[in-house]
């Protein structure tokens, strides 16, 4: 009986190891290649060819939240008692977050209406940038298309978290594959760290489940993680070889929420996608510039702050270029926090 039991979560688990070692694969190219954030986006560019070539793959789901429990940790050390000095300014950058989110769903659901032919509910909940697991839920439930919600947030997550690397190299003519490290080799870091660090991600993650945040992988462990070094209880990141593989892991994720989906569905919503992206993107240029004339704040941090990608990814990028993450990471948090409180209260009162 054991045997079969063995055979079975076997069986159930290769699918998954299966992404995981096809978005090995791409990393390794694309780390040999030089080429920016080569974990995650060649995790990322591997497994959706392979989506589309229809291998078997399947979502290593169960080691996502774990991943971004990491993730969660590593831009919480980020947050020094340097990043109290510039709360105020911050603050004043965060009043554009609000305009902003408005003038993004402006944009995206006639967009989504016009030529995708979608109806209101899905046109509505696909063009917010809040989180794909929230947005599609609330979708569904007000009658969206679960199927296009989830299409449409991941093809926007893959295009935003696949170009901005790029343009920010060509952009700045630097080369983001020479970078260093994120943290510590997993050798060198004392066993104190180890376990304060620890107990940021698992009590920070129970924490924020309880308080139902959202994006409690995230949140959670950030929070936390953010108190301590700002106590100054220590002053450790997490070993790089735990942030590449979660780089991994992500880039997988993201490329396998393709699977089973029809070739000639995905261009469509890719073409689509890209469409609305573009212009999402235009958007965000003018806001960063406006924000930066008006704060002050780094350009490039603003641009990372303001840019509609994924949370976990948007931070990652930013962790990668050196940029102030703790601003980065409080924009993001701004943005979904409002997209997931104010988005389905909006639509219920322009359903009336």
């Amino acid at each position: 009986m054991r045997g079969r039991q063995v055979v079975a979560w076997a069986w159930r688990l290769w699918p998954a190891a299966l992404a995981l070692a096809i978005g090995t694969a791409g990393g390794l190219v694309f780390a040999v290649a030089g080429l920016p954030l080569p974990w995650m986006l060649g995790a990322m560019a591997a497994t959706l060819v392979a989506s589309l070539a229809g291998v078997p793959q399947g979502r290593p789901s169960v080691l996502v939240s774990p991943m971004r429990v990491i993730l969660g940790v590593m831009i919480g050390s980020g947050f020094t008692p340097d990043v109290l000095s510039v709360l105020p300014e911050m603050l004043l950058s965060l009043v554009f977050v609000v305009p902003y989110v408005a003038l993004l769903g402006l944009i995206g659901v006639p967009y989504l209406r016009r030529f995708a032919g979608y109806d209101l509910p899905t046109a509505y909940f696909a063009s917010m940038p809040g989180g794909l697991a929230d947005m599609t839920a609330f979708g569904k439930e007000m009658g969206g298309d679960e199927g296009k919600l989830a299409l449409v947030h991941s093809t926007r997550v893959l295009i935003i978290v696949f170009l901005a690397p790029f343009v920010i190299e060509l952009g700045e003519t630097i080369d983001l594959s020479a970078r260093a490290r994120f943290g510590p080799r997993i050798t060198d870091l004392p066993l104190r760290d180890v376990l304060v660090l620890l107990v940021c991600g698992l009590v920070g993650w129970w924490g924020a489940v309880k308080l139902r945040l959202t994006g409690a992988t995230i949140v959670g462990p950030m929070i936390l993680s953010a108190a301590v070094h700002l106590a100054g209880l220590t002053h450790a990141k997490p070993p790089d070889e735990l942030i590449k593989l979660a780089q991994l892991v992500i880039g997988t994720a993201i490329g396998t929420a393709f699977v089973g989906v029809l070739l000639r569905d995905i261009i469509r919503i890719i073409v689509l996608t890209f469409g609305m992206v573009a212009a999402m993107l235009a958007l965000t240029a003018a806001f960063a510039a406006a924000v930066h004339a008006t704060t002050g704040f780094s350009l490039m941090s603003v641009i990372l702050a303001y840019t509609p990608g994924g949370q976990a990814e948007m931070n990652l990028i930013a962790l990668t270029r050196g940029v102030d993450v703790a601003y980065v990471a409080v924009h993001h948090m701004a943005r979904v926090a409002l997209v997931v409180v104010g988005a389905p209260i909006l639509f219920r009162l322009l359903s009336r």
